[in-house]
């Protein structure tokens, strides 16, 4: 009875002392709800924070399964995206300051941002990638492969197996392990990765880093982070759903000039679709434009504003580019009449 009792004490103080143990909570419970293909589950075996800590740490302290989280019964889930978006929103909320948090942190919110069915979990995926973009500094995102072929899913495998061999060897200070280690990360970073590869090679990662941590681990799992921040992003811009791509074009407004000034402005001045367009010009309202750069200055954003203003055939774009003029074109006046700045930009021109 006692030693039961220590145990809970244990679990309970766990609870509200380790950000890691809570964040697995979530990295199980968004596990559990999607199939291997991507899809969503209707029947999962989820757990609280309490239940996976407590369930946890008698695994541990039983040396077994019995009690941990493999024999747990899966119950009925009536409504998968809510789930996905309430474990997201908890994982998120944690302090990224532990690198273990913030890795798992790019991990589900790099593969929830393509793979989720649910746009509206794709689209909260996609905004939490705007401040994981700047703490990487990841640069531009890409498109999927950019046309290449990703490597087999068997060569990721014999890549990912070399480097557990060579984590252990160098924990273990074997002879010659460092090398060994070394030859297995330049293998890995010469392969193809595409997301999914990508985020199996991150996992296994992060979980040898509590084996062996050194900088040559840290090295690789940022370059992973990196990689999936790309193809995640990349992949968002073109999303078949307006939602996401609308927030897909806010998170990279809130990053660095660059991606404004490059992503945005060819994306925005071609999308064909109103909420999109409106989406766009309500984050430049709050924001302001980008910093001139790559050949886009604000007199081409303002051009660009003054033009949906007074010819975009939806109202709410128009008067999205109005509010955003209003605010930031420095005009003198505040106006939701079209010829007002159609008047505007014929004298300032």
């Amino acid at each position: 009875m006692r030693t039961a009792l220590l145990l809970v004490s244990a679990v309970t103080i766990g609870i509200g002392t380790s950000g890691c143990r809570v964040a697995g909570q979530n990295d199980h419970n968004l596990l559990q709800m999607h199939t291997p293909e991507g899809g969503h589950r209707y029947s999962a075996a989820l757990v609280d924070d309490f239940e996976y800590v407590l369930r946890s740490s008698f695994a541990n302290v039983l040396e077994s399964g019995a009690g941990g989280l493999e024999g747990q019964e899966p119950a009925k889930i009536a409504n998968p995206p809510l789930v996905c978006l309430e474990n997201l929103a908890e994982l998120l909320t944690l302090d990224a300051r532990d690198e273990e948090v913030l890795a798992l942190q790019i991990e589900w919110a790099t593969r929830l941002a393509v793979e989720d069915p649910a746009y509206i979990v794709r689209a909260a995926a996609v905004e939490a990638l705007g401040p994981m973009g700047k703490a990487l500094d990841a640069g531009l995102p890409q498109a999927a492969l950019e046309g290449a072929q990703s490597s087999t899913p068997e060569g990721v495998a014999q890549a990912l197996a070399a480097l557990v061999s060579a984590t252990r060897a160098t924990a273990d200070k074997e002879l010659g392990a460092q090398a060994r280690l070394d030859a297995a990360l330049a293998g890995l970073k010469q392969l193809e990765l595409d997301l999914a590869g990508a985020w199996r090679a991150a996992r296994l990662v992060r979980t040898l880093r509590r084996v062996h941590d050194d900088a040559a681990l840290r090295g690789a799992q940022r370059e992973l982070h990196v990689r999936l921040w790309k193809r995640a992003l990349g992949a968002a811009i073109q999303d078949r759903e307006e939602v996401v791509r609308a927030a897909a074009l806010s998170t990279c407004l809130a990053g660095e000039a660059r991606l404004g000034n490059t992503v945005v402005w060819e994306l925005f001045r071609r999308e064909e679709s109103p909420l999109v367009r409106a989406a766009v010009c309500r984050t430049l309202a709050e924001r302001g434009f980008p910093a001139d750069g790559e050949g886009v200055t604000r007199d081409d954003w303002l051009g660009h504003l003054v033009q949906l203003a007074i010819a975009d055939p939806e109202e709410s774009v128009a008067h999205a580019a109005m509010l955003c003029l209003s605010r930031h074109a420095a005009s003198g006046f505040q106006s939701l009449r079209e010829e007002d700045w159609h008047a505007w930009w014929t004298t300032r021109r």
